[in-house]
């Protein structure tokens, strides 16, 4: 069977041999021309046959794209400008090459050449500037298939000159780390530039869904998704140590030093939540796992360096029924640096080993899903697995009134925009039911000192088209039992207990002034919160950093 199989791949690959030669353009027999093409007043020149004149304007206009995309994302200033207008090279585009160029669509070099001078509107004679200059010198291969359509055209001009990017500003880490790093980051620049075709954006989606759960290093083109993630405006990396601009990775020894399981767990959340650019479904990524039974264990099936997600149907036959619920048991997820998180409702409950959940029927409904990322860990004899056994009396959680992203403990600073200097502890914890906590310890605030602990709820709701803003609908706050306010100012010691219990019980639950906050990532531990409380009385506009406690 493997003989007579091979036989036929030979068979058909012999026949695209045949039909893509079939496909070529000749265009030896034309007379050549070389054309200027300026962006930023910087030119550039593309060297075509007669019969590809017609070429000429789309790539002139791709380059126009292209490069100031580019620049803003290597050569960009504090002030979110490109650095530099122009490039740090000039581009020469070979169109209608046909030899030595195999099977490929076109081929790209950062090279030192002896450019063309353009002849357009007459043939070029074969006159040059007469002096090597450093140019990114793209070939266009003579195919039908890459002239046919122009944004496939123009997006295989964004792979090109994105590889003459790395290669100018990253070729040390592209050299050290392999394809993940220089095909990923090629592809993720080109579709920054250029819609990707159809048919690239599809095979980019599937490659990502057979490999997703893979090691990173071994992947290709389809680990666009994980620099998406690094880089993309839709996420942004929380963990440290990251460049924030793909100009930095060259001052990296080793990227891959950076990994951990917390960076794979933020990027498994981000995935769930479908917050990547172009990327697939999170329900065609689902790794799907049918229980035709309670209890069951179920593998959390990833390599090390990449993430999964695994869809858990309960049993149909022998259903949750109401009041029960089915607990979940986490098994080996340290020792395999894996951290995971059930999804539920667009949030996230982290699981830990020895620490058990319980999800009842009416939230589980039919399935489950568990988001997870591998570290680096070695692999041990006992695979990540979740145990799963159905409950008779499922106690319902609280419902979680806030999102994932500011659940946790914050130390809270005021902007530097208010003038105020600030010392000491001030921390607050927000719990997943809206509950609240405050403590200062000694805090330094301007001439007055404070120390009190305090209580409270709040309610949000998210700013439609704003993702990560929310608006905050209900908030009060109390001094904790057994807490009193103690404010120092220049030396005078000050109790003011019975006042601040007044004015909190008089507000109630009632937002004064319009707040908001913005997460910066939607995942569980996403790192850093922005407060922000308009109009104010007193102080105008107030905002708040609040940058999450290890």
């Amino acid at each position: 069977m493997t003989q007579v199989t091979g036989r036929i791949f030979l068979v058909i690959g012999i026949l695209m041999v045949i039909g893509s030669g079939l496909a070529r353009v000749d265009g030896l027999e034309s007379d050549v021309y070389v054309r200027e093409a300026v962006v930023s007043g910087q030119t550039h020149l593309v060297r075509f046959p007669a019969d590809y004149t017609a070429q000429f304007d789309v790539i002139a206009q791709a380059l126009g794209m292209i490069a100031p995309k580019y620049e803003w994302l290597w050569n960009r200033a504090p002030d979110e400008q490109p650095a530099n207008q122009t490039m740090a090279f000039r581009v020469l585009v070979e169109v209608g090459v046909s030899e030595g160029m195999g099977a490929e669509q076109s081929a790209v070099a950062l090279e030192a050449v002896d450019p063309p001078v353009p002849s357009w509107p007459d043939p070029w004679a074969g006159a040059t500037e007469g002096a090597p200059a450093t140019v990114c010198h793209i070939s266009l291969a003579a195919w039908n298939a890459l002239y046919a359509d122009t944004q496939t055209l123009r997006f295989e001009l964004a792979l090109d000159l994105a590889h003459c990017y790395l290669d100018l500003y990253a070729a040390d880490a592209a050299a050290d780390q392999g394809e993940w790093l220089a095909e990923g980051l090629a592809y993720w620049q080109a579709v920054q530039a250029i819609d990707p075709p159809d048919n690239v954006l599809a095979q980019l989606r599937k490659d990502y869904e057979d490999g997703y759960s893979s090691n990173l290093l071994n992947t290709s083109g389809e680990a666009m998704y994980f620099w998406e993630y690094v880089f993309g405006s839709s996420s942004g990396v929380s963990e440290s140590g990251f460049p924030a601009a793909p100009d930095g990775l060259n001052a990296l020894p080793d990227l891959t030093a950076l990994f951990t399981p917390d960076l794979f767990f933020d990027y498994a959340q981000v995935v769930a939540l479908n917050g990547l650019a172009w990327q697939p479904n999170p329900d065609t990524l689902t790794d799907d796992n049918s229980l035709f039974s309670l209890p069951q264990d179920v593998e959390l099936d990833l390599e090390i360096n990449s993430i999964v997600l695994t869809g858990i149907d309960l049993p149909e036959l022998d259903p949750l029924q109401p009041g029960q619920g089915v607990k979940i048991e986490p098994r080996n997820l340290a020792v395999n640096g894996v951290r995971a998180a059930l999804v539920v409702g667009g949030g996230f409950i982290e699981l830990a080993d020895g620490s058990p959940i319980e999800v009842c029927a009416e939230e589980a409904g039919d399935s489950l899903l568990i988001a997870a990322g591998r570290g680096p860990a070695m692999a041990l004899l006992e695979a990540p697995t979740v145990a799963l056994s159905r409950i008779q009396e499922c106690k319902q959680r609280e419902e979680s009134t806030l999102p994932a992203c500011i659940v946790g403990t914050w130390n809270m600073t005021v902007s530097p925009a208010l003038g105020l200097t600030q010392s000491g502890l001030y921390q607050f914890t927000a719990h997943p039911d809206g509950s609240l906590t405050w403590v200062a310890d000694d805090l330094a605030m301007g001439p007055a000192t404070f120390d009190m602990q305090m209580t409270g709820h709040m309610a949000a709701e998210p700013v439609a088209g704003s993702p990560g803003r929310y608006r905050v609908t209900a908030f009060a706050q109390q001094l904790a039992e057994g807490s009193r306010l103690i404010v120092t100012v220049n030396g005078r010691e000050m109790d003011l207990t019975e006042t601040a219990r007044q004015s909190f019980d008089s507000l109630g639950e009632m937002v004064v002034y319009p707040t908001f906050f913005t997460c910066q990532t939607a995942a569980a531990n996403n790192p850093v919160v922005n407060f922000l409380v308009e109009n104010t009385d007193a102080m105008g506009d107030v905002a708040l950093i609040l940058t999450r406690v290890p």
